[in-house]
């Protein structure tokens, strides 16, 4: 049997490229899109009567937007996880300040009272 293969043309190979591209551009868009529903639950939703956002991409297309959608989201749920570790620590330093500020205040009423009774028992004394 001879060898037969089949010659697709020019153009029908051209726009068969582009319907791949186009799908696995889809494909993408719509993980994309999954992830940022995922996502979405960590960070408040919209309040009613907020204008839409202007595009972020130049061509405006659907999974380049959800593409940048997903980067500002995981930009944004990174700063606040940065924002609540840098809560975390300030309450860890003002408790810190608090129980210093305890500590000085005992130790400041005690040396009170024992400058107290040194004067006291001086003047008793005589």
């Amino acid at each position: 049997m001879a060898d037969s293969t089949v010659v697709i043309p020019p153009d029908i190979d051209a726009a068969l490229a582009e319907r791949a591209t186009i799908w696995a551009s889809l494909d993408q868009a719509s993980a994309n899109l999954k992830k940022i529903e995922e996502l979405g639950g960590q960070i408040e939703g919209g309040k009613e009567g907020v204008q839409p956002a202007e595009a972020l991409t130049l061509g405006k297309l659907p999974p380049t937007e959800v593409a940048a959608v997903l980067a500002e989201l995981e930009t944004e749920l990174a700063n606040i996880k940065q924002a609540e570790a840098d809560i975390e620590k300030h309450k860890k330093e003002i408790s810190s300040h608090k129980m210093t500020r305890t500590i000085l205040i005992v130790l400041s009423i005690l040396l009170l009272l024992g400058m107290i009774l040194v004067i006291a028992s001086s003047v008793l004394g005589h």
